[in-house]
């Protein structure tokens, strides 16, 4: 029986993971709804979909690429009742986690390795699923770009896969493709140095592609935002201080002196939050410097947790 598996794994890898992954989540998505970790998502849909900030669709959205957002934008204005933005984010984790599965099964050969691949899936898979973030799907996206480019034998499937996952990284977040790649590099030169692959010729070709297509993205982002980009990261820097440090932890006199210092009222603070910011004489930089001044709770700190909440786990 074991063997069975084992030999059902290695002659249909794919196949048996796109069917594994179409029931994993629509059994998860069956059982529970997905939420998203941080405002951050929160933020950038409602921009792609004309709400809160913005008075219409716009492409302009935070960390992502301009041409992702355009994409998604199109998506919006075609039929804007349907969210798009959460199906993208799940449409990457499902092609990501199956690519995984790809590469996993086609070079399992011991029952108890898949045993332990299944646990994988329903605790760090079911959690990604439920708990959406954009980082963490850029970041899946890109290990399984990478590590489906230096598999022992690549074909022009692996290739495009590979491609497709480290492009929609790129376009989504390429901090993090860039940290995943950090990460993986003493894998990737293992591999290499101890010639566990096979066409490095090939692979070098398609690692040439990968980041001419990755630069060209890059750059059209860079040219889109280079004019007015010092501008808007240095309000929006101020935004994010305030938005992801709660102040309403503290006592009632101590809030309260705070939103004074910028003469702002406790639905000011709650607009800001919930990223409706559209007046300009309330939500200006001036303002934000008062409230971030009044209590030493804005100081930036560095540690291990601090390393850690990069993947908001």
């Amino acid at each position: 029986m074991q063997e069975k598996i084992i030999n059902i794994l290695s002659k249909r890898p794919f196949q048996v993971s796109l069917l594994l992954h179409v029931l994993l989540f629509g059994l998860t998505y069956s059982f529970f709804t997905p939420f998203y970790q941080t405002n951050d998502d929160v933020g950038m849909m409602l921009m792609v979909r004309g709400v809160s900030t913005v008075t219409e669709p716009s492409e302009y959205v935070l960390f992502m690429n301009v041409l992702l957002g355009k994409f998604l934008k199109n998506l919006f204005l075609l039929y804007p009742d349907f969210d798009w933005y959460s199906f993208f984010m799940i449409s990457c984790l499902f092609v990501s986690y199956t690519v995984l599965g790809y590469i996993f099964f086609q070079g399992t050969r011991n029952i108890y390795i898949l045993s332990y691949y299944l646990i994988f899936i329903f605790s760090i898979q079911v959690y990604t699923l439920i708990n959406l973030q954009f980082t963490i799907v850029s970041s899946i996206a890109a290990l399984a770009g990478i590590l489906t480019l230096f598999k022992t034998n690549i074909t022009p499937k692996d290739a495009f896969l590979s491609t497709f996952c480290i492009v929609v990284s790129v376009m989504i977040r390429y901090d993090s493709t860039l940290l995943i790649f950090i990460l993986l590099s003493p894998f990737v030169f293992s591999k290499i140095y101890f010639k566990h692959v096979n066409n490095i010729r090939n692979i070098l070709k398609i690692c040439i592609l990968n980041l001419i297509i990755s630069f060209v993205v890059f750059y059209y982002n860079d040219s889109i935002y280079r004019n007015c980009y010092d501008d808007y990261m240095n309000f929006k820097s101020y935004i994010v201080k305030i938005v992801d440090r709660d102040i309403r932890s503290y006592s009632k006199k101590d809030f309260e002196s705070i939103l004074k210092s910028a003469k702002w009222s406790n639905n000011d603070y709650e607009m800001i939050r919930s990223w409706f910011f559209m007046n300009k004489d309330i939500y200006s930089v001036s303002n934000f410097k008062k409230i971030i001044k009044t209590k030493s709770i804005f100081m930036n700190t560095f540690n291990l947790c601090s390393i850690r909440s990069y993947f908001f786990i």
